[in-house]
């Protein structure tokens, strides 16, 4: 690595800043559950206001989001407008993601820290509070059954994403990089004019993947390392399937995603989540897509890369194209 490279350490990449010519501002901070870190030519503070009102709106065990998960409707713009997001993703990708999982999140609580197996009969009543068929949404009024409980997990890093970007690009910022965890915004252009580069994390914790190079996007990452318990000497994923209720079972160990424009953010995270569950078996569409691309990690030790992705494996990380 360049010693003229700043690197800013994220839980599933790490992103090379290059050289600097002009005034750069930072900004590291704790919220959304991860470590958020900001480096734009920019005052930060913007930025970091709208990523810490994402989490007052949308963090399922505070702020309004608990609040409308005790009721039947709210008129939160944030919750709305990100619901609203996601239901059009679902309707092109389908509903391996749903935000409707609320209760089953809570019943498991593996975002909580208060981790637990629960039983057969408990994930039977959960599972009977979610689907997208439980929400409405009318002239900036959002409306549920009152069991179900929204989740907004799968989404909300690469939302907040989005929101910077608008407010980045208003404010004609040339550069900067934006990292909310596992989901971050690569904006303008570098001061030296060179691609981002972006290392891909190892699942075994070895050597990094490899580097991708890359002009401004999104970028999320999903993979069953990044959170999850033991319990009777099983091991369970944060990631949840509704289909069953249980913590999902994949071939898959890690996804990235890049996405491209507007409502990139929200797409990358969707994205990342919705792979990693689909497993290999789905993998021949993704890999094929032309308005986003993947860099996936199998069991066995197999990487499968889009086409038209500048990326470099790394000998020695335990992974093979």
């Amino acid at each position: 690595m360049k010693k003229s490279f700043i690197p800013i350490i994220i839980s599933t990449v790490m992103i090379f800043s290059g050289c600097q010519k002009n005034q750069i501002y930072t900004s590291d901070f704790f919220t959304m559950d991860t470590l958020c870190s900001i480096k734009s030519d920019v005052d930060t503070k913007e930025t970091e206001d709208i990523i810490l009102s994402c989490n007052t709106s949308l963090d399922m065990y505070s702020g309004k989001l608990m609040e409308f998960n005790e009721i039947e409707e709210t008129d939160d713009a944030y919750i709305y407008d990100i619901t609203e997001k996601t239901l059009s993703l679902v309707s092109l990708y389908g509903e391996n993601v749903d935000i409707t999982s609320g209760e089953l999140t809570s019943l498991w609580g593996i975002s909580s820290g208060n981790k637990t197996v629960p039983s057969k009969d408990e994930i039977r009543k959960a599972l009977s509070t979610t689907g997208y068929e439980k929400i409405s949404l009318k002239d900036g009024i959002i409306s549920k059954e009152k069991e179900t409980k929204l989740d907004f997990g799968a989404v909300a890093k690469g939302y907040s994403c989005d929101l910077v970007y608008k407010n980045l690009s208003d404010k004609n910022c040339g550069y900067a990089i934006v990292s909310v965890g596992s989901s971050s915004l690569l904006f303008g252009e570098k001061p030296d004019g060179t691609d981002f580069k972006i290392e891909i994390k190892n699942p075994d914790g070895n050597i990094p993947l490899g580097m991708i190079e890359t002009k401004e996007c999104f970028v999320s990452t999903s993979g069953g390392y990044e959170r999850f318990f033991e319990a009777d000497g099983k091991t369970y994923s944060h990631i949840l399937d509704v289909k069953t209720g249980y913590p999902v079972k994949t071939d898959i160990v890690s996804v990235t995603v890049l996405c491209y424009g507007e409502n990139g953010g929200i797409k990358s995270d969707f994205l990342a989540t919705d792979i990693f569950i689909g497993g290999t078996e789905n993998l021949k569409k993704h890999l094929s897509s032309a308005d986003y691309k993947i860099v996936v990690a199998d069991e066995n030790k197999k990487l499968y890369v889009s086409e038209g992705i500048k990326f470099t494996p790394y000998e020695n990380s335990g992974y093979s194209l």
